[in-house]
């Protein structure tokens, strides 16, 4: 058993629906989970690119599908205390992962193989008897590549990857500077008197 087989993000929750267990996870829990999720996902899409054969839906799609559930279930209730119930400590690893996640996700959405892989699929999406669920997958997966700027040359790849880093980084402090100042106009009473005027719907 590794140190990190100990993290609560390591393995899905053995509780109804999956819902995250709160009661065991802490904050230093969260970047060595990002950290290794990055890893794995970046690992499985490799393994899709190298897999034997021509592109299918089951070895393309379907495997991007299944991919990088570790970095979801990490994100998934990373967000979701950074958006609700924050701190300093949060706050930080959240300016830390920011970049970082953008990058990941543009070694992805970016990534020219697989770009072609799926490309392929779509173009030849009439002759392949999938089902009506499974096509709207393919053109999903396809658009949010295309709308990703997997189609742009290199040059154009690489002036898009910093961009989307400067996003990433704009985009984190703008949402803490309007939580920031949405809690500084909150408005604090001590009894219901207070209140006078106000209906019970309003309170």
């Amino acid at each position: 058993m590794t140190n990190f087989d100990a993290n609560p993000f390591a393995h899905r929750s053995t509780l109804e629906f999956e819902l995250p267990d709160f009661a065991t996870i802490k904050e230093e829990h969260y970047l060595p989970a990002f950290y290794a999720g990055c890893t794995e996902q970046l690992s499985e899409i490799e393994a899709i690119l190298n897999s034997s054969g021509a592109a299918t839906f089951e070895n393309t799609i379907v495997a991007m599908e299944k991919s990088g559930q570790l970095l979801k279930r990490m994100l998934v209730v990373f967000y979701n205390k950074s958006s609700s119930d924050t701190n300093d400590a949060i706050d930080a690893i959240e300016e830390e992962i920011a970049p970082k996640l953008a990058a990941h996700q543009d070694a992805i959405q970016l990534n020219p193989a697989l770009f072609a892989r799926i490309e392929s699929l779509y173009k030849n999406r009439e002759g392949s008897n999938l089902s009506s669920e499974d096509s709207w997958l393919l053109e999903r997966y396809y658009m949010d590549l295309l709308h990703a700027g997997a189609h742009l040359n290199p040059a154009q790849r690489d002036r898009l990857k910093q961009l989307n880093e400067e996003l990433s980084i704009l985009e984190t402090t703008f949402s803490k500077n309007v939580l920031a100042d949405t809690n500084d106009l909150a408005v604090l009473v001590d009894s219901l008197e207070e209140l006078d005027g106000l209906s019970e719907n309003e309170i």
